[in-house]
């Protein structure tokens, strides 16, 4: 909400606007934030052109989608450096807020196995 500007690159739908401003996060609020989360920052390594892969956690559990990685473990493809070894994803609660509360996607909400509204 803070980066947006009603021009692109950065106009949000009008939808999620009004969701966010009326604090209508259902159940993919994030208790300690108050709000969903959109992103997080790991210490993981994909190679080139994985962004869309899924992000796991240490139990296996999804947790985000790969958005990319950051500018200083581009070099990893060539020799993997644990110290730079970051990448940036997009929550998956962020991804199921907008499949749920923002375009109404139950049945696919179902397919995916959480339930719809």
């Amino acid at each position: 909400m803070e980066k947006h500007t009603g021009q692109d690159p950065f106009d949000l739908p009008a939808r999620v606007r009004e969701a966010f401003a009326a604090k209508r996060f259902g159940r993919w609020a994030d208790p300690a934030l108050g709000q969903v989360p959109i992103g997080l920052l790991s210490d993981c390594d994909t190679t080139g052109g994985n962004s869309g892969s899924p992000t796991i956690d240490g139990k296996g559990r999804l947790v985000g989608v790969n958005f990319d990685r950051v500018w200083e473990n581009v070099a990893n493809d060539f020799g993997y450096n644990p110290a730079v070894a970051r990448n940036v994803s997009a929550d998956v609660r962020y991804l199921l807020w907008n499949l749920d509360l923002i375009e109404g996607a139950s049945d696919l909400l179902k397919e995916l196995g959480v339930g719809g509204k």
